[in-house]
């Protein structure tokens, strides 16, 4: 409460400044302050554990608590609940002071997930004096309540629920999990822990599963795959597939899949379809303690997910079909099995007689621990979800990571954080494929999305078998010819449809279209049904795999629109749609019930800062808190950083406190990104707070008294005081001066391109595919990342793609090249867009021959900029970035990260035909220009990068947060694999961290890593760390999986606890040790290394040790293992070498923001 209270305190009294685009930290009233404001930033991080323990910000706070109750305390209940729902981004209706709000926030489990997740929030003010907030997560319910004189907390624990919806969170998670298997034309685990191997005649085949390919079994075989035995005696477990019975014959048992190395009771875990009857339900058993679910009957050809989970704590086992719940049943005992391989569609031990399964089996996959009945509906219902937020706004954040791509687009300010928006045009669309249940007749479906057009015009969402928007194909949801919003399906006969006239221009709608065989087709608008219209069948291209196009309908406008009673004016859609999901399932009004309250927080969230009776308030709130504003000075200063995680020490009200908020950027990131913030006191009435961003979105709202209502490049100050509230604004560009590190750069937004070249020439986003000519035939090798395009000299080889529409605006080339020899007569051609050699109308990116050496070579003929220097070298990779800004008419060229040289042109790009060429531009010169060697990683995008992104791009390795639905994903450039076994997520530095146990099955590890294993190459680990115990290996490399091969522990405690980074040089291991590491917070931890400063540690970013090296020893060129947590198998081999002082073993603690650089990270860093 007087945490909150404080908070209210922000609404009256600050003013706001921020500058947009400046990376640069604030400058300073007072330069005699500097050294404290260093210091109070060194010691933010220890105080962040100290906070709510620190008795004089407990008394600061309970005062001004009391101060507040005992002044106007009825209109401080509204203001109150006001500055709490707002805080957290969910603004509700004014109340009388003895409602009570209950609200399921979908946005404050995203961006508050630093302390809880899914959580329902309900405010209850009971009288004048008592205020209760009670929340309710999926781990705890805690209650808080404040009256004018004592505060008291109590927490009690309940289990997680799924009772009303399970919808507006974010249920999927890869934790511990310890074997999928997605069968694409391999038997392969995905985290390589548990690969299977084919067994049994006839040979398995693969076949079209429910998400790529899958496994397929025939009746009356012995076929079967196998694993390494999977860990599952005695824990809590779920594992769950798509299944596909083709035939059901067996005398007894189907086998899906199980682990039963002996018939005896508890001994032979089998999840099968039993024969009961005539009919042959799913059925979960550990031999004599089993459950039966009896119905429904199993069809054949439909493909039915599958999910069995065993609760070891209660000893219960269930069952779930498709997402819903069938049965369950009591256990005398747990799985005892402690042997024996894992099998895959047949367990030969169970019964005597054949129990093969009959049929596919597609994307299994066993967890080590409690499915919740939401995360299996998701998973077997959610077929794709698209926030279009963070770095990453094109992933599929839903089960089955579709594939998408978008072309011509722009993300804007949505709904909740970023929506993606379309142009109006042909060419602006997103796409995603890999839709099996759309393609099934009379399969319900339902589409969910938040639309905001600028016209009523066009096609929204469009269906169709094939990527050009065609075949058999319908467009969804559109408009009308007279700006009508249509919803409709296709049945046997003709389109049956919905309309809706009133759908707004200025703010966000809601639309949801479901259709089922019960209740056919229905429209919601904002949560209410608005439309429903009987429609017993569904038609579609029954078995196809869709396409669904959202903006609308590529070359399928016509074609698709012809079928009788079809109401949509087909045509591209201009404006933004935010929260894109689709259902294998019919969303009911049950689903939505829960979210009234964040759909009129989202209107209201629009009207908000013009809401007069809000604004009386706040100013009646101001009036109120001036008359003790002395005192409240130091309570704001605290509330605020307290409530960004960022406490401070006790200062007096004209301090000045800078800081660099990990915390703020995370999890408000609706409003701004990368924020340095100064909070300056200057007198008893006035607080300015100075924010610097490098991004500042478009918003119009209050955020803790804030008016934010700027452009991406504006900087706004606004001051309140008593009487008056005045804003500047002046508007900057973006920097990238001192340093690139704690922001994330990169971005996918308008590329164009980009080739891979993973044995194929495909462009991933299938506009520009490649076509490879010329003799040889180009080949594939070891590549930067993955594989890579081999060209030879003397050759005219060569991929063409269609044309890039480049001209007469801004663009961004970038590439990992590797020349292996330096032999033509003037060029070595990269890439480029070059139909006539004349001037402006050929793009080419080349090495080119100056003097006696190649260096990078940008122009668009006769515009042209040559580097000069430095000579490129053979035999090694290099990032080469080609940078043409269309409004300054200048070039930019950088190598590994770095600007080399620019110049200006006399035009831009004038090439409108043509193709794009890879490897050799024969038109350019003509002597032969054929690359000579690999190039790797191609990436066209229609937009100016900033040195930022591009240095992120050629330098940052990989990154794991830990942080969100996908803990293990990594957020770097590469999009490295990794995988994790026995871990858990723990409250991290920023949100989430992952916590090891201790043990030797306890690590995360990821894999990739060229730059490591070139010797001499620069490198930097960073990572912030909470260990439980000063023992064991943090950091581990190998040229092994199993953490053997040519390897080494990096990063370590000593035999006396001492932390330990060390390396090995041509001889022996070289080592840096500190012995004061914390246990009881965490503490960040830089390990460098470059030949001309040698090894290097930096504790919170501070330099405490550094040692000459000259070399870095390593397995040259081999592709590096990077292991969290310990050594595996290789804790004895690695540390043979002389001079190793780490002693290897398993690590017990936590780790948050683990980077890997192929550069020397500095001071200035």
């Amino acid at each position: 409460m007087a945490e909150l209270a404080a908070r209210v305190s922000e609404i009256s009294v600050i003013r706001v400044k921020s500058i947009n685009g400046s990376r640069k930290r604030s400058s300073f009233p007072n330069e005699a302050n500097k050294p404290a404001v260093r210091r109070v930033r060194k010691n933010s991080s220890q105080l962040l554990q100290q906070c709510p323990q620190r008795l004089r910000i407990r008394q600061q706070l309970r005062r001004q608590t009391q101060l507040l109750q005992q002044q106007q305390q009825q209109q401080l209940q509204v203001s109150l609940k006001l500055a709490v729902l707002c805080t957290h981004n969910v603004p509700i209706p004014l109340l009388a002071t003895t409602d009570t709000i209950p609200m399921t926030t979908g946005k404050f489990q995203d961006y508050n997930t630093v302390h809880t997740k899914k959580i329902t929030m309900e405010l209850t003010v009971t009288d004048s004096t008592t205020t209760t907030i009670t929340t309710t997560t999926d781990t705890a319910s805690t209650t808080t309540a404040t009256t004018a004189t004592t505060t008291t907390t109590t927490t009690t624990t309940t289990l997680p629920t799924c009772t009303v919806t399970c919808l507006n969170q974010t249920w999927l998670s890869n934790a511990s999990i310890l074997g999928k298997w997605h069968f694409e034309n391999n038997y392969a685990d995905e985290f390589n822990l548990h690969n299977g191997v084919a067994s049994g005649s006839p040979n398995l085949t693969f076949v079209q599963g429910y998400a790529g390919q899958a496994i397929s079994f025939v009746a009356n075989s012995n076929q079967m795959v196998s694993t390494s035995y999977i860990p599952l005696a005695n824990i809590s477990f779920s594992i769950d597939a798509w299944i596909y019975p083709t035939g059901l014959t067996n005398a007894l048992h189907q086998s899906i899949c199980g682990l039963c190395p002996t018939a005896a009771a508890d001994q032979c875990l089998h999840m099968t379809l039993r024969l009961t009857g005539s009919s042959y339900p799913l059925y979960f058993g550990l031999f004599m303690d089993d459950v039966n679910t009896n119905t429904p009957a199993t069809l054949t050809k439909i493909w039915v997910h599958a999910a069995f989970v065993y609760d070891a704590k209660n000893r219960t086992l269930s069952v779930y079909r498709d997402g819903i719940f069938l049965s369950g049943g009591s256990t005398s005992s747990g799985l005892k099995a402690t042997s024996g391989s894992f099998q895959i569609g047949n367990l030969p031990v169970l019964v005597t007689s054949i129990n093969t399964w009959q049929g596919y089996i597609d994307e299994l996959s066993v967890s080590g621990r409690l499915k919740s009945a939401c995360e299996i509906l998701e998973q077997a219902t959610l077929a794709a979800r698209f926030s279009f937020d963070g770095s990453s706004p094109l992933l599929d954040l839903g089960p089955n990571s579709v594939a998408s791509h978008a072309s011509n687009y722009s993300l804007v300010s949505g709904r909740t954080l970023q929506a993606i928006s379309f142009m109006g045009t042909s060419s602006s669309f997103l796409q995603t494929s890999g839709f099996l249940a759309l393609g099934i007749a009379n399969q319900p479906f339902s589409f969910s999305l938040w639309v905001k057009p600028q016209s009523l015009v066009g096609t929204i969402l469009h269906v169709s078998t094939n990527s050009s928007g065609t075949g058999f194909c319908a467009p969804f949801i559109g408009f009308s010819s007279n700006g009508s919003l249509i919803v409709q399906i296709m049945t046997n006969t003709s389109y049956v449809a919905i309309s809706y006239s009133s759908l707004s221009l200025i703010e966000f709608t809601h639309i949801v279209q479901t259709w089922s065989s019960t209740n056919g087709l229905r429209l919601y608008i904002n949560n209410a049904l608005i439309g429903s219209i009987a429609a017993a069948t569904y038609r579609t291209a029954s078995t196809w795999v869709n396409y669904v196009t959202l903006g609308g309908c590529l070359n399928g406008c016509v074609s698709c629109s012809t079928v009788p009673g079809n109401q949509i004016l087909s045509g591209p859609f201009a404006g933004a749609v935010d929260d894109f999901r689709v259902y294998s399932r019919e969303v009911t009004a049950s689903d939505d019930k829960k979210d009234k309250y964040m759909d009129f927080a989202s209107q209201l969230l629009q009207q908000y800062p013009q809401r007069l009776r809000i604004r009386q308030l706040l100013r009646r709130q101001t009036q109120l808190l001036q008359q003790q504003q002395q005192q409240l000075q130091v309570s704001l200063k605290l509330a605020i950083l307290c409530t960004h995680n960022i406490p401070i020490p006790l200062l007096a009200t004209t301090d000045t406190i800078t800081m660099s908020t990990g915390k703020f950027q995370d999890y408000n990131s609706v409003h701004t990104k990368k924020i340095t913030m100064q909070l300056t006191v200057t007198d008893s009435t006035t607080t300015t707070i100075t924010t610097t961003t490098g991004m500042f979105q478009k918003r119009n709202i209050f955020y803790y008294g804030i008016h934010w209502s700027s452009l991406d490049t504006a900087s706004t100050t606004t001051k309140t005081t008593a009487a008056t509230t005045t804003t500047t604004t002046t508007t900057t560009l973006p920097t990238c001066t001192v340093t690139c590190l704690n922001q994330t750069w990169l971005s996918n937004a308008s590329i164009l391109g980009k080739w891979h070249f993973e044995n194929n020439y495909a462009d991933e986003f299938n506009l520009h595919n490649g076509v490879a000519s010329g003799s040889p035939n180009l080949t594939f090798v070891q590549g930067y990342a993955g594989l890579a395009i081999s060209f030879v000299a003397n050759s005219n080889q060569m991929v063409s793609t269609s044309y890039i529409p480049l001209a007469n605006i801004s663009f961004s080339i970038d590439a990992w090249i590797y020349p292996t020899g330096l032999s033509n007569a003037l060029h070595q051609s990269i890439c480029g867009l070059c139909p006539t050699a004349a001037a402006d109308q050929c793009l080419h990116m080349t090495l080119r021959l100056t003097s006696s050496s190649y260096p990078l070579y940008f122009g668009l003929y006769n515009d042209d900029v040559n580097t000069n220097t430095p000579a490129t070298l053979t035999k090694i990779w290099v990032h080469a970035a080609f940078v043409y800004d269309g409004k300054n008419r200048t070039l930019s060229v950088y190598r590994n990260g770095i600007f080399l040289s620019g110049g200006s042109t006399s035009s831009g790009l004038k090439a409108t035909s043509g193709s794009f060429q890879i490897g050799n531009l024969p038109v350019l010169v003509p002597t032969i220009n054929t690359w000579q060697g690999y190039i790797d990683e191609l990436s066209v995008s229609g937009r100016l990068k900033s040195a930022c992104e591009i240095l992120e791009q050629a330098t940052l390795a990989a990154r794991f947060s830990f942080d969100g639905s996908s803990p293990l994903l990594d957020l770097g450039p590469n999009s490295i694999a990794s995988h994790a076994s026995n871990y858990s997520l723990v409250s991290g530095r920023t949100l989430q961290a992952i916590s090891f146990t201790g043990t030797s099955s306890s690590f995360l590890q990821t894999s990739g890593f060229l730059a490591l294993g070139i010797a001499n190459q620069p490198f930097s680990f960073s990572l912030w760390v909470k260990p439980q115990s000063l023992a064991g290996t943090i950091v581990h490399v190998s040229t092994n999986s199993s953490g053997t091969g040519f390897c080494a522990p990096f990063i370590g405690f000593s035999s006396n606890g001492s932390l330990i980074v060390q390396m090995m040089t041509n001889t022996s291991y070289v080592a840096i040790s500190y012995s004061s590491l914390s246990l009881i917070e965490f503490t960040h931890i830089v390990q460098t290394w470059s030949s001309t400063n040698g090894l290097r540690l930096y504790i919170n970013n501070a330099l405490v040790g550094s040692i000459a090296a000259a070399t870095y020893r390593t397995a040259s060129t081999w592709v590096n293992y990077v292991t969290l947590g310990g050594c595996l198998n290789g804790c004895g081999s690695c540390s043979a070498v002389p001079g190793n002082q780490i002693l290897s073993g398993p690590f017990a603690g936590a780790m948050d923001d683990f980077r890997v650089y192929s550069r020397e990270v500095t001071a200035s860093d």
